[in-house]
């Protein structure tokens, strides 16, 4: 953790630099009161809903856990407890939430950085409320919990948490959101392709590291990447005030209209 405050300047200066200052004044993200209302609100609906799922969450007899019952391409992740990954899969998190908030705070001038910021954040929000709701309505057992099983320790109510990855889903939710506000005022300049490929490629350690880490399984990782992609996509799609979307933007709009 020493390093991450250098690594953070790190990122904000590379921001700073790469952000052309000539398109201060592009607007190609809206905010309307009713729908992004109603986005927050589903946000802050999702997390209330998680908090009530897990009030009658029991755990499960260590006993009762067997290895084979896993399916073989998740089973490998059992067998995985690296503390090394632990850190890493932190450290990428922090860094793809840092980097996604950071290139979304720099893209732009006055209201549309506010703008830019709000439409990140609801992505991030948005997708931690899923993502809690699920982990508390699944309530899949970990892969740990199957090595604590082996050795008589009794489990914890967090190891009824592993589906989906919160780490891997928040990593690219964020990744996915600034990459995406990124094209839409930079599409085509040659740091776009350095932009998604650093910040998805370290949501992609994260999510790799989890499962190193013995902290969830492949299928999990792959469901948390999946649906904070999704979700930070179609937030700044729903936004989206460029032509080349606009059909797009009609058709989602439609869910939020009264």
């Amino acid at each position: 953790m020493k390093y991450f405050g250098r690594y953070l300047l790190f990122l904000i200066l590379a921001a700073l630099a790469i952000c052309p200052q000539e398109a201060i004044a592009q607007e190609t993200v809206d905010i309307s009161f009713g729908r992004d209302a109603c986005l927050l609100g589903s946000a802050a609906g999702l997390f209330g809903l998680s908090l009530i799922l897990q009030r009658d969450m029991i755990t499960p007899d260590p006993s009762t856990l067997n290895p084979q019952q896993v399916n073989i391409f998740d089973r490998y992740a059992i067998y995985k407890c690296s503390k090394t990954a632990v850190v890493v899969s932190d450290m990428t998190l922090l860094t793809a939430f840092a980097g996604g908030a950071i290139i979304a705070f720099t893209l732009n001038g006055g209201q549309q950085k506010f703008n830019d910021m709000l439409v990140w954040g609801e992505s991030v929000l948005l997708t931690a409320g899923l993502t809690w709701v699920i982990k508390n309505g699944v309530r899949r057992v970990r892969p740990s919990a199957y090595r604590k099983s082996e050795r008589g320790e009794a489990l914890e109510k967090k190891s009824m948490r592993s589906f989906f990855s919160g780490h891997t889903s928040i990593a690219f939710a964020s990744a996915v959101s600034a990459a995406s506000l990124w094209s839409l005022r930079h599409g085509g300049e040659r740091a776009e392709k350095w932009i998604w490929g650093s910040l998805v490629g370290t949501a992609s350690i994260c999510g790799i590291c989890r499962v190193l880490a013995g902290g969830h399984f492949p299928t999990d990782v792959i469901a948390g990447a999946l649906a904070g992609s999704l979700i930070a996509w179609l937030t700044v799609r729903l936004h989206d005030t460029t032509s080349q979307n606009s059909g797009e933007r009609t058709l989602l709009k439609l869910s939020f209209q009264f």
